[in-house]
């Protein structure tokens, strides 16, 4: 780990044992459970998204705190990317219900949002998933305590399938995880990809957990011959092991190779040879580039962690539970159900615009029952009767040779709607 990121860790207070035991029942502070990988093959995302949380906390503590008490986090680890991760996330659901929770912010995963459905649901604790992005939630029976601040992938796959389509593929394979996240993504790109023109030449799933061995699925793919395209719809390191069986295969002629949001990251480059890499294009959720809010949040990153900015999902997550419960003027589960859909969009003609920062956050608690209105870093959340996001903003990214090495450049940016 690099020294300025021990040091902003340190400034942060992070904490970043697996599975601390639950802290002492404090009067004065009000606990968030945090759900996220900070062991196994996924590990950089809690450590990452882990230092968003504190940033929020931070500013919202500074502004007095929520209805005057102090916010901190429970952690506990999902172990996201392993077969066994939607088990440990249920009990890691009950364990933070036992602490005191008032709300869960995360998983980041679809698999162990859908696992621990039944859970939430019996321990009325509301859950703020922060990467979950399977069509499936969406018709969760919940009884409202599942949200979500990324947008559905049933935008992410027409974006991706209109990309392929636009670079000039009509014909395309597909292969994914065999979990919520892989099934939903990939057949909501194969229906755009049919009803735009194109052909899918090719389906195949893989199980959870493998990462090595996939000399038959890349036949399954190749069975018609090397297709135009290839989208791959999995996490970093089983994307690697495809990519480095499609390697050794080595179709003629190449095809192109396209993704989604959870295999363009530094784990794929990590584990990638960089001449089959190179020119791999892939779609993610991203923030309005002209956002007020995110170029704040931005600011406040780099200003208290020393590092770029990332996880902004996260980070107007813990606002929104803090909002909520402002807006309740109520510490509780109970609070922050009841008022996540109050706070997050405008329900008058003249709300209360709430921004990120401690200053905003004052704002909010001194207009508490006001129509507020909160905008995030990630853009205007304006929750459904789903518990989604109803904008959506879209990054594609394009696997580029530098003199530094592999990056994962932006080519561009697609709104929704």
């Amino acid at each position: 780990m690099r020294l300025a990121s021990v040091v902003a860790l340190l400034f942060l207070g992070c904490d970043l044992s697996v599975a601390p035991p639950p802290p002492p029942p404090d009067p004065n502070t009000i606990h968030l459970g945090f759900l996220a990988p900070f062991s196994g093959p996924s590990a950089f995302i809690g450590l990452g998204a882990e230092k968003s949380a504190r940033l929020a906390l931070k500013e919202i503590n500074e502004a007095g705190g929520v209805n005057g008490k102090k916010l901190d986090l429970i952690l506990r680890d999902t172990r996201t990317g392993l077969p066994e991760s939607p088990s440990i996330s249920v009990a890691a659901v009950n364990e933070l219900a036992d602490a005191g929770v008032v709300a869960i912010i995360g998983p980041d995963a679809s698999a162990n949002v859908v696992a621990v459905k039944d859970t939430v649901v019996a321990r009325g604790v509301p859950l703020i998933a922060t990467g979950a992005t399977s069509p499936a939630i969406t018709g969760l029976a919940d009884n409202d305590l599942i949200w979500r601040t990324p947008p559905s992938d049933a935008v992410q796959g027409l974006v991706l399938a209109n990309l392929i389509r636009r670079d000039g593929m009509d014909g395309l394979a597909i292969i994914h995880r065999d979990d919520p996240y892989g099934n939903g993504l990939a057949s909501v790109l194969r229906t755009g990809f049919e009803q735009t023109g194109g052909q899918v030449l090719a389906y195949v799933s893989y199980p959870v957990g493998k990462f090595e061995g996939f000399e038959q699925e890349v036949e399954q793919l190749l069975a018609s011959g090397s297709p135009p395209a290839i989208a791959i719809i999995g996490f970093g390191q089983d994307t690697a092991g495809i990519l480095r069986a499609l390697q050794v295969r080595n179709p003629v002629p190449r095809p192109a190779l396209y993704g989604g949001d959870a295999n363009s990251g530094q784990l794929l480059i990590d584990n990638t040879p960089p001449e089959i890499l190179v020119g791999m294009r892939s779609t993610a959720p991203s923030f309005p580039l002209d956002s007020p809010n995110y170029v704040k949040f931005a600011e406040s990153y780099r200003r208290t962690v020393g590092e770029e900015p990332e996880y902004e999902f996260v980070y107007d997550a813990v606002y929104l539970a803090a909002l909520a419960m402002v807006q309740g003027r109520e510490n509780s589960a109970a609070a922050v159900r009841a008022h996540l859909r109050d706070v997050s969009r405008p329900d008058s003609a003249t709300p209360v615009m709430v921004g990120v920062g401690a200053d905003e956050f004052m704002r909010a608690a001194q207009n508490a029952g006001a129509d507020l209105d909160f905008q995030g870093a990630s853009g205007d959340i304006d929750f459904d009767m789903a518990g989604d996001v109803t904008h959506a903003t879209y990054v594609v990214r394009e696997m580029v040779a530098t003199p530094e090495g592999l990056q994962s450049m932006v080519l561009e940016r697609v709104s929704f709607p």
